[in-house]
């Protein structure tokens, strides 16, 4: 497998594909997906704000992650998303761009009355005119997941296996494996923890960093939400730190209003 980027710059570039994947899937905060999925006819629109930091120095800062998802029935979604990202390293300055934008599909094809749940999910991130400039990176990347959903009395256990796969020769996936635990505070806030860890190509497979980290949220009205996650790496990511905000369009206010007959 052949790569134009430095090691580095490689590490910060996955890192990011699989931060916007996973915080664009995910009921935010969290970096792992859930079988959840829009509402029929519905749209969420989620703004959010991340920086993270990596022991090298580098720094990647997320200044406006807008994703958009459709409930196309019951059990699916689609989703757009578009992240504007400040990267700064050591040896460049800094420089914002539109990072690679990605269309996802979710369909959720199992769920019980207990709350239980399967979905699976699939993710095309598109390279922008900014990114292959700025990263050097022409590589369309598709991603395949699989989460789940176990209601614990009070708790809710989510967890998730993805896959990330560049579209081009002899390339191989990188993967993600990640749990959260989250309990209900009241009737309009959560909290909960969160582990993950994500997996690259390069030689025999060696963990490419750990994630453990503490998040919540809570509703303000009815249609909007807001959300805020801390998390600690323990390899290449010293730390990323997440503030969110959710929007919420019934179908009734999507739907385009028709005249009353005379």
């Amino acid at each position: 497998m052949t790569f134009d980027l430095t090691d580095s710059l490689r590490r910060l570039i996955f890192a990011s594909i699989f931060a916007c994947t996973a915080l664009a899937h995910a009921e935010p905060p969290w970096n792992v997906d859930d079988p959840g999925t829009t509402d029929n006819g519905a749209g969420i629109f989620y703004l959010n704000y991340s920086l993270e930091k990596l022991k090298s120095g580098d720094e990647t800062e997320t200044i406006q992650n807008l994703a958009v998802t459709l409930g196309l029935t019951a059990s699916t979604e689609l989703g757009i998303y578009l992240p504007f990202v400040r990267s700064t390293t050591p040896s460049q300055e800094s420089t914002i761009n539109l990072n690679n934008y990605s269309w996802s599909l979710k369909h959720r094809f199992w769920e019980n009355e207990k709350g239980d749940a399967l979905a699976i999910s699939g993710q095309l991130a598109v390279p922008t005119d900014r990114a292959k400039e700025s990263l050097h990176s022409n590589i369309f990347t598709g991603n395949l997941g699989l989460t789940s959903q176990l209601q614990l009395q009070a708790w809710k256990l989510v967890a998730q296996i993805a896959a990330s796969q560049p579209i081009q020769p002899n390339s191989r996936p990188s993967w993600l494996y990640g749990a959260v635990l989250s309990s209900n505070i009241g009737q309009d806030a959560f909290a909960g923890i969160q582990a993950y860890s994500t997996l690259q190509p390069g030689g025999p497979r060696e963990v490419t960093d750990v994630m453990v980290g503490v998040g919540g949220g809570a509703n303000i009205s009815k249609s909007t939400a807001v959300q805020a996650q801390l998390s600690r790496g323990f390899n290449d990511i010293e730390w990323v730190a997440y503030a969110g905000l959710t929007l919420t369009a019934e179908k009734s206010k999507l739907s385009t209003p028709t005249n009353p007959a005379p």
